[in-house]
C-alpha cells in the first residue's frame, strides 16, 4: 500500500496553535457557565446556581461572571497548545508503528495518547487551575487582582509547593475525563466514517461527537471534579489538618451517593460549552492541514 505523504513539522504547530488560539477565544463566551459550576461546588452549603448567579450579578454585575477571564491566556492557551501538538505527534507515531507491524487494534491508541498528552501538560494546568479556581469562587479569602497577584499570594502564604498539591487529584481527575473525551470522540468518528464509507468528517458529526464523548466523561468524572474543586480552595497552610481524605469524607457524610450527581447538570452545560468551542475547531484544523489519522 502506497505511503501517505509525511506532512510538514508546521503543519504539527499551526494545528495546535490555531486550536487553542481559537478554542481560548471562544470559550471566553462560555465562561460565565463555568464560573457559576465552580461558585456551587466550593461552597460547603448547597446553593441553587439560580441563586449564585443572581448574587454574583447583584454585587459585581455582569463583570463578576468573568473574573479570571484572563487566566484562559494563562491557562488554556499554553495548555491546550501541549496537548493538540503531542496528541497529534503521539497519535502519527503510533498509528505508523501500528502498520509497520500490521497491527489492526489501533483503536486501543488514543486510549494512551490521550491520557499522555494530558499528563504532558499538568505542569502548566495544575498551577494555572488552582489561581482560576478561586478566582472564580468570589472567596473573599482569594481576591486575587490578577494571575501575578494569586502566583505571589500563594508562594507567600502557602509556598511554592501549593501549586501542585491538587497534581495526584488531577491526574485522577484527567485519566477519567480526558481519556473518556478523546477516547469516544475518536471512536465515535471512525464509526461514523466506516458507516459513512467516506473519509468525511463535517461539523455536524463533529458537534454530535462532542456532545456525546464529553457527556459520558462528564457524568463519570462529576465527583472527582468536586473534590478538585474543594482541594483547591482550601489553604493547608492554616488548615494544617485538611487532607484529600477528610475533604472526601466530610463531602460523603454532607452528601452520601448525591456526590455522584451534585450540579451535574450545571457541568454537563458547563463542560459541553468548552468541548464545542474545542474540538470542533481543532478536527477542522488537523484535516484542513492533514494531521488527522485514521483509528
Amino acid at each position: 500500500m502506497k505511503q501517505a505523504e509525511p506532512k510538514p513539522w508546521s503543519h504539527y504547530v499551526k494545528v495546535p496553535l490555531l486550536s487553542s488560539t481559537a478554542s481560548g477565544l471562544l470559550s471566553l463566551a462560555v465562561f460565565p457557565i463555568d464560573l457559576v459550576n465552580t461558585i456551587v461546588k466550593a461552597n460547603p452549603i448547597h446553593q441553587p446556581a439560580r441563586t449564585v448567579v443572581r448574587d454574583v450579578y447583584r454585587k459585581h454585575g455582569l463583570q463578576g461572571f468573568y473574573k479570571g477571564g484572563t487566566m484562559i491566556f494563562y491557562e488554556l492557551l499554553p495548555s491546550n497548545f501541549v496537548y493538540f501538538f503531542t496528541y497529534d505527534y503521539l497519535n502519527k507515531k503510533s498509528v505508523d508503528w501500528f502498520d509497520r507491524h500490521q497491527l489492526k487494534c489501533k483503536w486501543i491508541i488514543p486510549i494512551a495518547t490521550s491520557f499522555l498528552a494530558e499528563v504532558s501538560c499538568l505542569f502548566i494546568y495544575v498551577p494555572m487551575d488552582t489561581i482560576l479556581t478561586r478566582m472564580q469562587s468570589h472567596h473573599p479569602a482569594y481576591n486575587y487582582r490578577s494571575v501575578w497577584d494569586g502566583i505571589r499570594s500563594i508562594y507567600q502564604t502557602e509556598g511554592l509547593l501549593r501549586f501542585y498539591y491538587s497534581s495526584h487529584l488531577t491526574f485522577i481527575y484527567s485519566l477519567v475525563f480526558t481519556v473518556l473525551q478523546f477516547t469516544n470522540y475518536e471512536w465515535f468518528k471512525t464509526f461514523y466514517q466506516r458507516k459513512s464509507g467516506g473519509k468525511e468528517f463535517g461539523i455536524a458529526p463533529s458537534l454530535l461527537g462532542t456532545f456525546f464523548s464529553t457527556s459520558i466523561a462528564v457524568l463519570l468524572s462529576n465527583p472527582v471534579d468536586t473534590l478538585v474543586i474543594q482541594h483547591q480552595m482550601t489553604n493547608f497552610a492554616t488548615n494544617e489538618n485538611a487532607t484529600t481524605w477528610s475533604i472526601l469524607k466530610e463531602e460523603y457524610r454532607q452528601r452520601g451517593l448525591r456526590i455522584f450527581t451534585r450540579h451535574i447538570g450545571l457541568r454537563l452545560m458547563s463542560l459541553n460549552a468548552f468541548g464545542l468551542a474545542t474540538l470542533p475547531v481543532y478536527e477542522f484544523l488537523r484535516q484542513r492541514y492533514g494531521v488527522d489519522v485514521e483509528f
